[in-house]
């Protein structure tokens, strides 16, 4: 179902949140939010991660959940 209310949830953050996965409904039709999380902790194992690394993270999970989808659109 497609909606355009989404989901939100307000929390404080605080000194103890490593950090925030904001994502379409499509990443959590196929991850749980644990699974994304230990995606992104093994992946981007220190805090000093560069915005490279991140947007290769990003990629990577994205054709780990859409594989050859840009193949079969060439």
């Amino acid at each position: 179902m497609v909606t355009a209310y989404p989901d939100i949830v307000v929390k404080p953050f605080h000194k103890d949140v490593e950090f925030m996965i904001v994502a379409c409904d499509g990443i959590w039709d196929c991850k749980t939010s644990e699974e994304a999380i230990k995606y992104y902790k093994e992946a981007l194992p220190n805090h000093g991660t560069s915005e490279k690394e991140i947007h290769l993270t990003n990629h990577n999970l994205l054709d780990e959940i859409c594989p050859n989808t840009f193949e079969e659109m060439s």
